[in-house]
């Protein structure tokens, strides 16, 4: 075979096609992938679990949607997606930096995301809760591969499962794959992966991704060296799906809040640990029948400082206040839950002459590909300074009772979320008051030097924060240290 003949033989591969037209070279599992779909002439199902960022939109999808239109003109290439930000910002994304390497006589058409070939073939991107949109895709066997149809779940942990139910039963394809990042055990997806309906299957980890550095590796196996089992670092690290059952799915075990109790931090010449250094408080306020919490941590030691029940919030209102003054608190060291019925009540601090900071545990967690919100990620963060043993906790049975009750779940996108409470409520399980304080305040990070609340600018944390993530609220104040 001469070298010319090898260089065609070559780049009609999947592998050859990726690092000849594409111009980039395909990992092995990758290159694995994309050949299932290479000449289609036997029925391909494929699943794939694969970490966040292992080059899965702008590898594997975009080498099997560009070769398959391109060697077979006349294919039909469907990719579909929970979420449309998926194909806007990856996999549209991926394909159109190619597209000065194909025909002219391409259409790429940004609008519905489709590509069209002059023979009629095409690739189209949709998102849809709609059952029967996703319908009606057909091939013809008898015609052979020549116009094959290719699906794509992407993201396939967030699909919802009427989407399968169309594509599986109400479609014919030559070619199948769902591939994601993990989620809970459970779906169509998780399904797939555990062999059924004939799925072959791959399931990526992180030790299989060259391009990811191996100190990024190191970190993670470092950060939860204290937690192996923990469902997001085996999710994370090895591509397993998560299991939130059992300790498993408590942010925090009777187990770790026993320990934790036995063997408090020391000081130096391990003298045991007391409440000196940073001051953070939090105020959770009652709703129905729920108690007013105030909860303070000072360095390491946490403090319950009242628990209460007070239906007149204005009541109540003068009581935090004057346990704010008792225990020498400044506005800018407490924060108070601003849910709901917070929001009016901390508006009321206000007028008081108590600018105490809101937080809103609803709002976009600073880590939020691994967090459904904000509050989810306090907890996570809380209970890991447990388990580790950081922190002095108080010896309150009813707030240990919190803690161990409320579950870690997650949301469509495989991120850690916190058990609603009208879900807890359905289980006869009391509103976690005293632990939402103690955790916040664990995790909290406290804002120093602020100076004059009427100086003070709230800016997002992600305009200001880049090396610390942590922080909880980051202010912008001239001359002033903010601490970080």
């Amino acid at each position: 075979m001469t070298r010319t003949q090898k260089a065609k033989a070559y780049l009609s591969t999947p592998e050859g096609f990726a690092a000849g037209v594409l111009g980039f070279q395909l990992h092995e599992w990758q290159r694995n992938i994309v050949n299932e779909f290479d000449n289609l002439r036997a029925r391909a199902k494929v699943a794939c679990s694969t970490p966040n960022g292992a080059g899965k939109s702008s590898k594997v999808i975009a080498t099997i949607i560009l070769r398959t239109i391109c060697t077979k003109p006349q294919a039909r290439v469907i990719v579909t997606s929970a979420d449309s930000r998926q194909l806007d910002a990856q996999i549209w994304p991926a394909l159109v930096k190619h597209r000065d390497k194909f025909s002219d006589e391409w259409i790429w058409r940004e609008h519905d995301r489709t590509v069209i070939t002059p023979q009629k073939g095409f690739a189209y991107m949709f998102t849809t809760d709609n059952a029967g949109r996703a319908e009606g895709w057909h091939c013809d066997f008898e015609k052979g591969t020549d116009s094959p149809v290719v699906i794509i779940v992407d993201e396939a942990k967030s699909v919802q499962e009427p989407i399968f139910d169309a594509l599986s039963a109400r479609c014919t394809f030559n070619g199948l794959l769902y591939i994601s990042s993990t989620g809970l055990m459970q779906g169509s997806f998780y399904d797939a992966m555990c062999g059924k309906q004939g799925f072959k299957r791959y399931a990526i980890g992180l030790d299989q991704c060259p391009h990811i550095s191996k100190q990024r590796i190191e970190e993670l196996k470092e950060e939860y060296k204290d937690n192996p089992e923990h469902p997001l670092f085996r999710s994370t690290l090895y591509g397993e799906f998560m299991d939130f059952t059992g300790d498993r799915g408590r942010f925090v075990s009777v187990t770790d809040i026993n320990a934790c109790i036995k063997s408090p931090p020391v000081g130096p010449k391990d003298i045991p640990y007391r409440g000196v250094g940073e001051t953070v408080a939090f105020c959770d306020f009652a709703g129905g029948g729920a108690e007013n919490v105030l909860a303070i941590r000072r360095g390491k030691e946490t403090r319950l400082i009242r628990c209460w029940k007070e239906t007149n919030e204005m009541a109540a209102i003068g009581d935090f206040i004057r346990l704010f003054r008792a225990e020498g608190l400044e506005a800018g060291e407490v924060w108070g839950d601003n849910a709901g019925a917070g929001k009016p009540i901390i508006a009321r601090f206000h007028e008081t002459g108590w600018p105490i900071n809101r937080f809103n545990g609803q709002s976009p967690a600073m880590r939020d590909a691994d967090y459904a919100d904000r509050n989810a990620e306090v907890w996570e963060d809380a209970g890991r300074a447990i388990k580790k043993g950081e922190i002095v906790i108080p010896e309150d049975a009813k707030l240990h009772a919190q803690m161990v009750s409320r579950m870690r779940t997650a949301d469509s996108k495989g991120r850690i979320k916190c058990e609603s409470k009208d879900d807890m409520r359905k289980k006869g399980i009391e509103s976690p008051d005293r632990a939402d304080a103690v955790m916040a305040v664990i995790a909290i990070k406290p804002i120093k030097s602020f100076g004059k609340v009427e100086n003070v600018i709230q800016m997002s944390w992600k305009q200001y924060l880049s090396d610390n993530k942590y922080d909880e609220i980051a202010y912008k104040i001239p001359g002033a240290d903010l601490g970080h």
